[in-house]
This record gives structure tokens, C-alpha cells and sequence, in this order.
């Protein structure tokens, strides 16, 4: 019933989503079983279904029933716990940083393309943690393959958000020069991400 429901709900203003599935299951359910209640208490009592679990019950029958009895007890006592297993430890899902850049204004544009000797140039770095788990972040600023500036450390937990404007000079005369954002991760040694533009540098 459950697609089902979902392919209702992918028509409806609603949508697929976790909270119509939830509270649309939770209805049905509900609602059958108020039907199956009432059908129930027509019934006389030794004509209602009932379930008696007990391994008294067994007596007198052959092996072969025995032993796939106890199997499905088995079963049924495995998957309670492979339910409680799945809802006290949920699967974590994909880890990853977002590492980004902007110009100073705070757009996905407007880099600096030219500067002059000794001229300050800003951009603006963004990171998100979304490792499942406590991060401590650093960010180098690379000119031309030297080391121009840094930020950090920054300590951020499981989606926490950090934005913060970082300034870089150059020393060298030069067109076409790779200014490079390097995202360092829990004190490594080797860039966990990496970001660049191109500038010219006019003496």
C-alpha cells in the first residue's frame, strides 16, 4: 500500500515527501484498522482470528512442524531486532564538505581579474560540514604556487555553516596568474579541496 500511497501523494500539492508519506500511512492505518475492529466485534469470539504464541503449543505435532515453527519465531524475533537496530542506528549518510567562493559582494561572480603590485584583493570563502561530524577546517591562499595568506583554524559541527571575507596581495608582476583556495581538513597535510581563478598582476 505504501507505493501506492506514494503515487497518490506525486499528484497532490503535497508531494513525495517525508511528512505526507508519514502522516498519510499513519491514516490508513488508522482508519483500517477502525474497519478491521468493527468487523471484528460482529464476529461471535471463536469465529474472531486471534495470535497465541507459545512453545506449549508444539505438543503432538511432528518434528518437521516443530522445527519450522521455531524458525519462524526466529524470523519474526530477528526482524524486531533488525528494526530497533535500524531506527536507534540510522545509516549515515554520504559525508562531504561544501567549499565555495565568492566575489565581495557576495555573488558567485565579480573575482578580481586584474591588480597591481601591492594591491589588496578580497573574496569572500564559504564551508559547510556535512562529514557527520566534527571538523576543524583551514584555507590557504596560493599565488602562483606561494603561499599569499590563510584562514582558520575553524572548528564547525555537523551542518554548521562558516562565511568570512579573505584578503590576498601579490608580489610579482604577471598576466594569467593562479590565485588557489586550498581547503585543508583536521590538521592534513595535503588539500582536501581545492578552488582558483586566473588574474593579472600589472607592476
Amino acid at each position: 500500500m505504501v507505493p501506492l500511497i506514494g503515487l497518490l501523494l506525486n499528484y497532490t500539492q503535497w508531494g513525495i515527501r517525508l511528512e505526507p508519506v508519514l502522516y498519510s500511512v499513519a491514516l490508513f492505518i488508522f482508519i483500517t484498522s477502525i474497519i478491521a475492529g468493527v468487523r471484528k466485534s460482529r464476529l461471535a469470539p471463536e469465529e474472531r482470528f486471534s495470535v497465541e504464541i507459545g512453545l506449549g503449543r508444539l505438543e503432538g505435532k511432528g518434528i518437521g512442524d516443530k522445527i519450522l515453527s521455531i524458525i519462524l519465531v526466529l524470523f519474526i524475533v530477528g526482524a524486531i531486532g533488525a528494526l530497533a537496530y535500524t531506527v536507534v542506528m540510522p545509516k549515515v549518510g554520504e559525508r562531504f564538505t561544501e567549499f565555495y567562493l565568492l566575489g565581495a559582494d557576495g555573488q558567485i561572480a565579480d573575482y578580481p581579474q586584474e591588480l597591481a603590485i601591492g594591491e589588496r584583493g578580497q573574496v569572500i570563502i564559504g564551508i559547510i560540514n556535512q562529514e557527520h561530524e566534527t571538523v576543524t577546517y583551514r584555507v590557504e591562499v596560493m599565488i602562483d604556487g606561494v603561499k599569499n595568506n590563510e584562514a582558520g583554524p575553524v572548528t564547525l559541527e555537523h551542518d554548521e555553516q562558516w562565511q568570512a571575507p579573505l584578503d590576498f596581495t601579490p608580489d610579482k608582476a604577471g598576466k594569467d596568474q593562479k590565485v588557489e583556495f586550498l581547503l585543508f581538513k583536521n590538521g592534513g597535510s595535503q588539500p582536501y579541496l581545492r578552488l582558483h581563478f586566473w588574474i593579472d598582476i600589472a607592476p
